[in-house]
């Protein structure tokens, strides 16, 4: 991955801490569109989720955990979480 690309796995509007670099946003915006940006990254969490589970399946609780912890505030990535494994991470009764 790029360092663009990694910058915007960061991206946050209410991390206290992260500091937004527009030259490294343009940059990815330059390099491939945001619906490329994200079926990568969605690629990525996919298969990796997938690879953790079957390895450890305890790792889906902390997945859930991550992701509950992501959605207290406004990261970019929870949105790429949310599109890709999203459904896998929602208690069954969420789904009535």
């Amino acid at each position: 991955m790029s360092e663009a690309e990694r910058h915007m796995l960061l991206w946050s509007e209410s991390d206290p801490e992260f500091t937004p670099d527009l030259q490294l946003a343009q940059t990815l915006n330059e390099e491939m569109s945001d619906a490329e940006y994200e079926a990568k990254i969605a690629g990525l969490l996919t298969r990796n989720f997938d690879r953790d589970v079957a390895a450890d399946p305890t790792a889906h609780d902390a997945w859930r955990q991550a992701m509950s912890v992501l959605n207290q505030g406004d990261h970019y990535i929870a949105i790429m979480i949310d599109q890709s494994i999203g459904s896998k991470l929602k208690p069954w009764w969420r789904f009535w």
